[in-house]
């Protein structure tokens, strides 16, 4: 139940939520974070590190960037919801 609530927790916030639903199709650059959303780079850093503290998304340094992707394999009552807030969502 803890896990769950972190989730919605994290989620509740429009930019974190659309983040989320990005990487459902696949690994996301922050620089190309930066240009969807028009932030700068502290920004969509500070949004993804409260993703990452809450154990929905990884991250991976190439170079001077980092990629981030959906934590694998989430919690199935994560995972399942995250995918009906796709359905409800829809696409970015």
């Amino acid at each position: 139940m803890k896990q769950l609530a972190q989730m919605y927790k994290a989620l509740s916030e429009d930019m974190r939520l659309r983040v989320v639903m990005l990487l459902t199709h696949d690994e996301i650059c922050v620089c190309d974070l930066m240009v969807i959303f028009g932030e700068s780079q502290s920004k969509v850093s500070r949004h993804l590190s409260y993703l990452k503290h809450s154990g929905l998304v990884r991250s991976r340094r190439a170079g001077t960037w980092m990629h981030y992707s959906l934590k694998e394999p989430l919690d199935n009552t994560i995972g399942a919801q995250i995918v009906r807030f796709e359905a409800i969502v829809g696409h970015y």
